[in-house]
């Protein structure tokens, strides 16, 4: 078993928060782009995977960009 991890510092969290964030607008990215290819060679199973795959991307998206305003919002009460 690992060791526990000493928490995040603020700079830390915020450069994690921004890896996550890249990475899901990514993930989005590259689903819209193979809907548009699978359209093209008329796969429509597949295209409805990819537009529910780029919908959980969107959602999580959604989630990491309000996070940071939830926890503000904790810290200031």
């Amino acid at each position: 078993m690992a060791p526990p991890q000493p928490p995040m510092d603020a700079q830390a969290r915020h450069a994690a928060w921004l890896h996550d964030l890249r990475n899901a607008a990514n993930g989005v990215g590259i689903a819209l782009e193979m809907i548009e290819l699978l359209l093209q060679h008329d796969d429509r199973p597949a295209v409805v995977r990819s537009l529910a795959r780029a919908q959980r991307g969107c959602a999580h998206l959604l989630a990491l960009v309000r996070a940071p305003i939830e926890d503000e919002s904790d810290a200031s009460s």
